[in-house]
């Protein structure tokens, strides 16, 4: 392989990954109809049934989401960042993708 290009299942850190993404219903489904389902799906991720977000300063009250609320057993799942990139490069490079890799100054 050359420099910045890469298959996509290089694999993942030894580490969790700190940044994740909360993934709704709907978007599960469309990343299920894609292929990708399987590469994110439990134990690569969590689900979750409520949701609560504030402001930094917490003066400002807060939100809070139930999945109970919007119909749905649960509001989404929660899965890192990383995994969710290898799901999706694994997919591509199945489909004959070819991926370029790295930093956009070295294109």
């Amino acid at each position: 392989e050359g420099k910045g290009k890469g298959t996509g299942t290089e694999g993942l850190s030894e580490g969790p990954d700190l940044r994740v993404s909360t993934l709704t219903p709907s978007t599960l489904r469309l990343l299920e109809s894609f292929g990708v389902g399987s590469g994110i799906a439990p134990p690569l991720s969590r689900p979750f049934e409520n949701m609560q977000i504030w402001d930094a300063s917490g003066k400002a009250g807060f939100v809070r989401f139930s999945g109970e609320a919007e119909g749905e057993r649960v509001l989404g799942q929660v899965v890192e960042n990383e995994v969710l990139k290898e799901a999706l490069q694994g997919r591509a490079v199945k489909l004959g993708c070819e991926l370029i890799l790295g930093d956009v100054s070295d294109l």
